[in-house]
């Protein structure tokens, strides 16, 4: 039977301990409280036919840290220091939830839909929070909102789930980069007043947040970075390990003549190609 007793909680061994023990109930000096009437919690009072206590409080309490840390590793496959990071601060876990179904509405491959959920952790936790402790916090301390003691929390972020769902599914089909993602996430944070009308696929339109995937385009960047090396290009032709060392050091090349705006495996398969067409190798 359970021992009629007071106890209290010890934060340093997260356990709780007696305090002291009551021998029967009168002990406690309990007594009905004449100017309250019995309290029945059933169905008509929660408003749900079938609805009980334990079923009121289950679906209106928030979620428990230990439950949402494991719903985010179990459904979304999280690592353990991504779902710690967003069960600290509450809010991120809803904006992480949004931001995942937003993205996944505007992709269509399975195989960008598996990258959602660690995309949008790596943008939320390494860029966002940063933003929002850049931007926002010493604002809110100097206008005596917080005192400067708090967690840096995205409930205080001008962007909101959908605009990073919208720039993740921008990375993963293939729009833009990493990099930009990253810019157009600042852009849409610090203008966010004068940008709210658009969405983020209209922000990277407008501020130029597109990578370069036109064959011509890319073979035009490829075709003047190989006339700019003429020694690396006699080294190719040297082929084997030669090559494929001279092929790394102009695809960085080419990289970095179109600004980074490049799409990566569109770049280094039409580099190849001309590289092939300007330069044939030997098959043997």
């Amino acid at each position: 039977p359970t021992l009629q007793e007071t106890r209290t909680f010890d934060v340093k061994t997260n356990q709780t301990v007696t305090i002291r023990t009551k021998e029967v109930a009168k002990d406690y000096r309990f007594m009905p409280e004449p100017d309250l009437p019995p309290l029945i919690l059933n169905e008509e009072v929660f408003g749900t036919p079938g609805m009980d206590l334990e079923g009121f409080l289950e679906s209106n309490l928030p979620e428990l840290p230990e439950d949402a840390q494991r719903r985010l590793k179990t459904s979304y496959g999280l690592s353990d220091y991504m779902a710690s990071v967003l069960t600290g601060d509450p809010p991120a876990i809803e904006l992480f939830d949004t931001a995942v179904h937003h993205a996944n509405r505007q992709l269509t491959m399975d195989r960008e839909r598996k990258k959602v959920p660690e995309t949008v952790a790596n943008l939320l936790c390494n860029e966002l929070f940063a933003l929002v402790r850049e931007l926002e916090m010493q604002r809110l301390i100097e206008e005596g909102i917080l005192d400067g003691t708090g967690e840096t929390s995205v409930r205080f972020s001008r962007v909101d789930g959908n605009q990073l769902g919208e720039v993740v599914a921008l990375v993963l089909e293939g729009s833009i980069s990493n990099t930009m993602a990253k810019q157009l996430l600042r852009v849409l944070y610090e203008e966010s007043n004068e940008l709210k009308q658009f969405s983020a696929r209209e922000v990277a339109q407008k501020r130029g947040f597109q990578l370069i995937s036109d064959s011509v385009e890319l073979a035009k960047i490829a075709h003047r970075v190989i006339a700019e090396n003429p020694e690396e290009m006699e080294r190719y032709k040297l082929g084997g390990k030669f090559a494929r060392k001279i092929t790394k050091f102009l695809l960085g090349k080419s990289m970095a003549a179109s600004q980074g705006n490049a799409h990566p495996e569109r770049l280094n398969e039409v580099l190849v190609e001309v590289l092939e067409e300007i330069a044939p190798l030997s098959k043997e």
